[in-house]
């Protein structure tokens, strides 16, 4: 799914649960934060809480900081999924979670694909959504209620990306054999250039193009049911995204209610807000300012601002006592968070609050509840390493 469910369909469910605005803004931000978090190089702080130090090595100028990436947006993101380390600790947890940790090895390749998730089903991700629930009916806070974002995000995902795996491997190899448009009927099947996309690399989805997370479309694939097959496969898979993520909306917004302590929607209260979010899910945007006035226009009643550097914003900032460079400012440097290019070196953070650690905690809490091997980053530790052996030398000082 992209933009329009993870924060828009979900702002509204959160609302229509009972959460108030602010409450409602922070699930439905970080929900649509997991996809923005991008963040992979580790970064300066001045200071980082206790409670999220094990993700940070001691410097002579405060922490240096290794983010637990979430997200991918660029070219070189994609390419760093190829590697199978990525694939386990950021596609598979966040975006293709398995019915099971994937330290229980399948017999089966096709038991690595995405299945649906129910609020009553007894699965990995039904016990994280459990104990989040159990969490935030103890104490309301803001952490806990990240905590309840974040995983809502990998639960619509369980409806967009069923049937495919973060895996690269032969239980993706798809054919997009037919799109089409649910406003008009119009066949779109081009537009998603199927005898191009078939020849990506088979992690998750990329064979079929955005079909899967396009909230206006319908679709078939032709896709693998064995190791050896060739080509055209046995399998043909239809779905109407537009009624299955209507399916997967009912499910959060009880959950959402639970985590209130409420019951079920009722069959009646749910048919009178299905038209309205169906009308919501009918949109090919994705500018986040033109989805704000197509969602508006159909919840008046609801506020819609989303910005991923307001959520760093109001968790960290530059840090005037280590600022190098005077003439870089606040935004430039938080934008310079998820810049490949380490174009603004020897930048140090502030925390304003720690919604950014609590973030980065949480997501490290469900690699671990995803990949039960994973242990430490490795990164972190090569780094420590040469931490270490630096200050042995003598007359060498680490300078940023």
């Amino acid at each position: 799914m992209n933009i329009n469910y993870h924060y828009f369909t979900v702002k509204v469910l959160a609302v229509k649960a009972g959460f108030f605005e602010d409450d409602a803004q922070i699930i439905a931000s970080y929900s649509q934060f997991v996809d923005d978090f991008d963040i992979y190089a580790p970064r300066f702080f001045s200071n980082v809480p206790d409670f999220a130090r094990y993700l940070a090595t001691k410097v002579p100028f405060g922490w240096m900081f290794y983010p637990v990436t979430t997200g991918f947006n660029s070219f070189f993101d994609y390419v760093r999924l190829s590697s199978e380390t990525n694939q386990r600790r950021i596609l598979i947890p966040f975006h293709f979670i398995t019915q099971d940790p994937i330290t229980v090895i399948k017999q089966d390749r096709r038991e690595y694909r995405v299945k649906p998730v129910t609020t009553d089903g007894n699965s990995l991700l039904n016990n994280l959504l459990a104990g989040a629930r159990n969490l935030y009916r103890q104490t309301a806070n803001r952490e806990n209620t990240i905590r309840i974002g974040a995983l809502l995000h990998i639960f619509a995902d369980t409806y967009s990306h069923q049937r495919f795996s973060g895996f690269w491997n032969w239980e993706n190899h798809a054919y997009l054999f037919d799109a089409k448009d649910n406003r008009d009927d119009k066949n779109i099947t081009s537009s998603y250039s199927p005898n191009k996309y078939y020849y990506a690399p088979s992690i998750g989805h990329p064979n079929v193009s955005t079909a899967p997370d396009d909230s206006y479309v319908s679709f078939t694939v032709n896709q693998k049911v064995e190791k050896d097959e060739k080509f055209p496969y046995e399998a043909y898979y239809s779905r109407n995204n537009t009624l299955e993520f209507l399916n997967a909306s009912r499910e959060i917004l009880n959950y959402l209610r639970s985590c209130r302590n409420l019951g079920k929607i009722d069959d009646n209260a749910w048919n009178d807000l299905t038209d309205s979010l169906k009308r919501g899910l009918l949109t090919s945007d994705t500018d986040v300012k033109t989805l704000q006035t197509h969602w508006s226009g159909i919840f008046q009643d609801i506020s819609f601002h989303y910005d991923k550097d307001n959520i760093y914003s109001q968790s960290i900032q530059l840090s005037a006592s280590h600022q190098i460079d005077e003439g870089i400012g606040n935004v430039e440097a938080i934008r310079s968070l998820s810049d490949d290019s380490d174009a603004l070196p020897g930048i140090v953070f502030d925390a304003v609050s720690d919604d950014f650690f609590h973030f980065n905690v949480i997501a490290d809490a469900i690699r671990k509840a995803v990949d039960p091997s994973f242990t430490t980053d490795e990164f972190l530790a090569q780094y420590t390493q040469e931490i270490s052996l630096k200050k042995t030398k003598p007359g060498k000082e680490i300078v940023i």
